[in-house]
């Protein structure tokens, strides 16, 4: 990168939801929520590990610093809630439809298989 140019990396303000937009020249390799997802995002696009994500001459940071992230748990743990409920739910739903089928299954006789294979002759 020349002296007096642009950063390449632009992690812009956060959104009303706490996401940061991760922008990378022209493309835009995601939105992260907290420092150590633009590291992941930029080394997933390509970029080398040892970039130095902190310094201003390589990474423009919008709308705060590094340390700015703002914190949302709510929606977070809203969602974490819901899909544990959903979860719990199906499974509990799975269990007792597996009990019905396995419990109540047909039954072979000792030495005859479904199939017919094994079973005596029909006269």
């Amino acid at each position: 990168m020349s002296v007096g140019a642009r950063p390449e990396v632009v992690v812009n303000p956060p959104d009303p939801r706490g996401l940061r937009e991760v922008t990378a020249g022209s493309r835009t390799p995601g939105r992260a929520w907290s420092l150590p997802e633009p590291r992941r995002l930029l080394r997933r696009a390509g970029y080398p590990a040892a970039m130095p994500r902190e310094d201003p001459r390589f990474v423009s940071r919008r709308g705060g610093g590094p340390a700015t992230w703002p914190d949302r748990p709510r929606p977070r743990r809203t969602a974490a809630a819901l899909l544990t409920a959903g979860l719990l739910g199906s499974a509990v739903l799975l269990v007792r439809i597996g009990q019905v089928d396995a419990f109540g299954a047909q039954t072979f006789a000792a030495g005859r298989s479904p199939c017919g294979a094994g079973s005596p002759p029909r006269p």
